[in-house]
């Protein structure tokens, strides 16, 4: 569950620079035409993550830096045991993290202390690309608690964490969004990427398509899992949690509340 970076670099280019032609794709062409202020939905996702982003900055840049450099020295992970290197290492990184990944969102559904936390990405009654920045800041705080043993299990550095969140961020901006992506494309997309006709169905107020489409990069981890699902009339889908339809529930300190409802 990445948070954008508030340091210039290659990453948060990418992420900038994907952000905002999703917006203009959403604005060209959505799926849902007649929507709440898109901007004031915006600036409310926004709010929301940039003080998660301080929190987790706070708690963790140094303990991530002090993890890292003990791997690096110790030659900690499975990682370490392989020698590999370039992309065949990009490749192997990006695969088994994006396979923790599947699998710490299946965990955030189906254990309750974490679904309490998660659930405010799912309240959001208006999915779009900024969508894909609401997560509660206790959310962020245990998912990267999580992430220091994964990077210390996988043998994981910095620089392979900052691959994985530059590829990843494009690819969940685009499946949060509100663009109508054709569905012929869609579909070609889908053999190796989560796109929006998964992603869409997953922000779904229904149980079972809510607990459905995990993945973050690759749609594989879906298919293996046996929890990859899609409908055929995406404009139907009612985004939202059941109980939190109250316009309160939608506001910076709604979200915060969340967790204690």
């Amino acid at each position: 569950m990445a948070i954008p970076s508030l340091v210039v670099t290659p990453k948060t280019a990418v992420a900038a620079a994907s952000f905002l032609a999703i917006l203009l794709l959403e604005g060209w062409r959505p799926l849902f035409p007649l929507k709440k202020d898109r901007w004031h939905h915006l600036a409310r996702n926004a709010t929301i993550t940039v003080i998660a982003s301080v929190v987790v900055y706070l708690l963790f840049s140094s303990v991530k830096l002090l993890v890292e450099a003990q791997v690096r020295a110790n030659g900690w992970g499975l990682l370490g045991m392989i020698p590999l290197t370039g992309l065949l290492r990009t490749t192997v990184v990006v695969v088994l993290f994006d396979a923790w990944m599947y699998l710490w969102h299946r965990m955030n559904h189906r254990i309750r202390i974490l679904w309490r936390f998660h659930r405010i990405h799912h309240t959001d009654d208006a999915m779009d690309v900024s969508t894909a920045w609401r997560f509660h800041p206790g959310e962020l705080v245990l998912s990267a608690a999580a992430g220091l043993f994964i990077i210390a299990l996988f043998g994981l550095t910095l620089q392979d964490l900052l691959v994985y969140e530059t590829l990843m961020l494009p690819v969940i901006y685009l499946h949060h969004s509100d663009f109508y992506l054709p569905g012929r494309v869609d579909r070609l997309l889908r053999t190796v990427l989560v796109t929006p006709w998964m992603h869409w169905v997953h922000h779904s107020n229904k149980g079972r398509e809510l607990n459905s489409n995990y993945g973050s990069i690759l749609s594989v981890w879906d298919r293996i899992g046996g929890s990859f699902r899609l409908r055929d009339d995406p404009d139907a889908i009612v985004y939202g949690v059941k109980g939190f339809e109250d316009e309160g529930w939608q506001t910076v300190v709604g979200m915060l509340r969340t967790p204690l409802a």
